[in-house]
């Protein structure tokens, strides 16, 4: 059950090896020799229990269940139940409750009360039951089965049509978000002689009945192998995201490319403290938006994956880190002030955002243990993108990343309390009320960009505000180095003049360039001009324009 789906889907149409394990599983139940009157056996992948149960038990309507808890099965989430009403409904992944009807259905075959083999069997996924219905699509909307799979038989019965329905519950395994929709829900059992005996779903005898307490309950007439199927949507609202995330992703690497330049072409530019972080932390920002954009998707290559997750944990953690640098240093300047100097802060700040990173990073990598995974070929990086997961991405990231994000909210509000008193303090005059609060509003937003403080959305995308904190989330994150660009580079009356200067001097030495070349080539077409010639010129010097309408 862990190889390819491609691989089995092409197994099952060639000689249907995946539901004859299936076949065979069943009558491995039926036939197991139980020493002690039950058998059970939970794995990652498969979960079994079978047990000798009197006729007469069966009033009690039976259950078994799959408890919300891992990826993977668990001995401790895998129960069954002699009385069925015990399974806590709001907590399952797929649970089967049998009808007390059975018990009186077996009587009514003649059969005295006399002990029966009962069976149930969960299945992680639907992995060996490939169907031409759940094949591989290659376009945005396709059917799979979206819950695991649960079954149960009584050995040597088969039961059909039953007056009180065996009723099922399962949790979706994708629900709707911002990355899909589901919707089209079929309840389903596992037909082995459907398609020419290549096997399929069918939805015969089964009904879907509802959504319960965010479970889908179904209703079948029989006993076998059920599941939901449901078709499921490439989100518009993920389509969106992405491609607000790539156009601000090309803006952003575009506005941090031009600061940087900026501040590296201008040594007037790099004389103060804050200066000198900001072109640090856009060096972060740029190199995580670049590993972002270039390496994020690559995950064919293990080796490459890797060091692509690694990098982009680094970088980004170092953007975050020159963020609370940022806000430590606005903290100085307008909040204490007084004794506010720091020897060698831009050395220690350097140490602390560069250095502090690269510790956690490679923390996060060495601790790293494979064999401690369900599936030991699973790594702290996701097999779906070069990035975190588990308790890497909880404690490597989220953790410092929120640590950042709260001192830099605190210092935030202190900052600009402190900004708005002074202003109210100094009260300028000719400033009318709109104004101010125009000026106020820029202000907070630019600081409120450089300290990163528009990351907090990333925390609150969850619940119903979901799609509201993931678009704003989006937007203004993706577009951090481009308002980065337009508050320290666009709007600074400095960083104008120092573009200015340096075109005008361009093109003066340009101008004086071509006023040369004209000279010279006027000179040389004196000397070699033709006795016989009529006051022409062939190489006379172009039509010389004004300097005032050139520098225009």
């Amino acid at each position: 059950m862990n190889a390819d789906d491609d691989v089995l889907y092409r197994s099952q149409i060639k000689d249907q090896a995946p539901s004859r394990i299936v076949r065979s599983q069943e009558q491995f139940n039926d036939r197991i020799n139980l020493t002690s009157n039950r058998f059970r056996r939970i794995e990652q992948n498969i979960g079994v229990e079978t047990y000798q149960i009197a006729a007469s038990q069966l009033i009690n309507s039976v259950g078994f269940a799959s408890l919300d808890g891992k990826e993977d099965l668990e001995s401790g989430f895998v129960r069954s139940y002699s009385d069925s009403s015990y399974i806590p409904i709001d907590e399952v992944d797929a649970s089967i409750a049998l009808p007390k009807e059975l018990g009186s259905t077996i009587s009514n075959e003649n059969i005295p009360d006399v002990e029966v083999r009962l069976s149930f069997i969960i299945y992680q996924s639907s992995r060996l039951f490939q169907s031409k219905q759940t094949a591989p699509s290659s376009t945005r909307t396709k059917t799979r089965v979206n819950s695991r799979i649960i079954a149960s038989r009584v050995t040597g019965i088969e039961f059909k049509n039953l007056s009180t329905p065996v009723v099922t519950r399962y949790l979706p395994i994708i629900q709707n978000s911002t990355n899909s929709t589901v919707n089209n829900i079929k309840c389903v059992f596992w037909d082995f002689n459907a398609e020419e005996g290549v096997g399929a779903w069918s939805t015969s005898g089964c009904d879907f009945v509802g959504i319960n307490n965010d479970r889908v309950v179904c209703n079948c007439s029989h006993l076998t192998n059920f599941a939901v199927l449901m078709d499921i949507y490439e989100g518009l609202h993920s389509y969106a995201l992405d491609i607000i995330s790539k156009v601000g992703i090309v803006l952003s690497i575009t506005g941090l490319i031009l600061t940087i330049i900026s501040y590296l072409i201008f040594k007037e530019l790099r004389q103060t403290r804050p200066q000198h972080i900001l072109v640090n932390l856009c060096a972060a920002l740029l190199a995580t938006l670049i590993i972002f954009l270039a390496g994020i998707e690559a995950t064919n290559s293990p080796v490459g994956c890797t060091i692509v997750a690694f990098s982009l944990h680094y970088f980004l953690l170092a953007a975050f880190m020159w963020m609370a640098v940022e806000a430590f240093n606005m903290y100085l300047a307008f909040v204490k002030v007084l004794g506010a100097h720091v020897s060698k802060l831009l050395i220690k700040a350097a140490i602390f955002a560069w250095g502090l990173p690269f510790l956690i990073a490679i923390i996060t990598l060495v601790v790293d243990v494979p064999s401690t995974y369900p599936n030991e070929n699973d790594t702290h990086r996701s097999n779906s993108i070069c990035w975190l997961q588990g308790n890497q991405l909880y404690y490597g990231f989220l953790l410092p990343v929120g640590l950042v994000l709260l001192f830099n909210t605190i210092v935030y509000i202190m900052v600009i309390s402190k900004l708005v008193c002074r202003r109210r303090t100094e009260g300028r005059v000719g400033d009318s009320g709109s104004t101010a609060m125009k000026q106020q509003l820029r202000m907070a937003i630019a600081v409120m960009v450089l300290v990163g403080l528009t990351w907090i959305f990333g925390f609150f995308m969850i619940s119903d505000g979901r799609i509201v904190f993931s678009y704003l989330f989006c937007i203004f994150n993706s577009l951090q180095g481009f308002f980065i660009f337009i508050f320290h580079c666009l709007r600074q009356k400095e960083v104008q003049n120092m573009w200015f200067k340096h075109c005008c001097c361009l093109v003066e030495n340009s101008c004086k360039d071509m006023s040369s070349a004209g000279k010279s080539s006027s000179n040389q077409s004196d000397a070699n001009a033709d006795d016989g010639s009529r006051g022409q010129r062939t190489g006379s010097a172009p039509e010389s324009v004004p300097m005032d309408i050139f520098m225009e």
